[in-house]
């Protein structure tokens, strides 16, 4: 009874791979998500519905109460996620990473950068959607405006960080929901900046932030598979 009992036991590497599919579940429905919201808005906006109009509006309401100081506060927000900070960013937690020797966390870090940026600029390529009207002053090179490349790349880097944060440097309880309330604040500013500066609309924020969330998950969901499968592969061995 007792040899039939261990025969019945499914292999420790059936039960890695089962871990590995239940602790990536939430992430893909993260990223599935993101990737529904950014189908609707860049649909809405091809097509010119409503959302083009309410985009128009918003703009012209908000910036109705924009104020000199309020200008330069948000352009120093938007600094923080602007490709040059971004590329510093990342070469800073790369080589974190690298002294670590934690080598599925800098894949993964380096996946959601590289590939992030790539993905923003073939999809502002795709649909080709002009920039709010005096946006051009604002900008330092011309670029189609959804989605919102502050707020994609913004989303990717700062949820990606925090993600490296927590799972490398293990802190505690209060230090993790610091650093995740920080890295959210920080992106939703600096979505929110763009529209303030009248360089992007509304829908092209909102977009950013979906498509930002399907990547960053996306990849958060391959580095926790690709870590659980190394720790089950590291228990295996004799």
């Amino acid at each position: 009874m007792k040899a039939h009992k261990h025969r019945d036991r499914p292999p420790a590497r059936y039960s890695t791979v089962e871990n590995s599919h239940t602790a990536v579940l939430p992430g893909i429905l993260a990223s599935l998500a993101g990737l529904g919201l950014f189908a609707i808005i860049a649909e809405a906006v091809i097509h010119l519905d409503r959302i083009t109009e309410w985009d128009i509006r918003a703009l012209q309401w908000l910036h109705s109460g924009t104020s000199p100081l309020g200008v330069e506060f948000f352009t120093a927000v938007s600094l923080f996620g602007a490709p040059l900070f971004l590329a510093c960013l990342g070469l800073i937690v790369a080589a974190f990473l690298i002294r670590k020797q934690q080598w599925n966390h800098l894949a993964g870090w380096c996946v959601a950068l590289i590939g992030g940026e790539i993905l923003e600029s073939i999809l502002k390529f795709l649909i080709q959607r002009p920039r709010p009207e005096n946006a051009a002053p604002l900008l330092a090179h011309f670029s189609y405006s959804l989605p919102s490349g502050h707020a994609m790349t913004s989303m990717i880097a700062y949820i990606m960080l925090s993600y490296v944060l927590v799972t490398v440097w293990k802190p505690g309880r209060t230090l993790r929901i610091g650093i995740v309330a920080t890295a959210t604040i920080l992106t939703i500013g600096i979505g929110f900046s763009r529209v303030y500066l009248g360089v992007h609309y509304i829908s092209d924020v909102v977009a950013g932030f979906a498509g930002g969330t399907c990547w960053v998950f996306l990849c958060i969901s391959a580095t926790i598979f690709r870590q659980n499968r190394s720790n089950g592969g590291k228990e295996r061995k004799p």
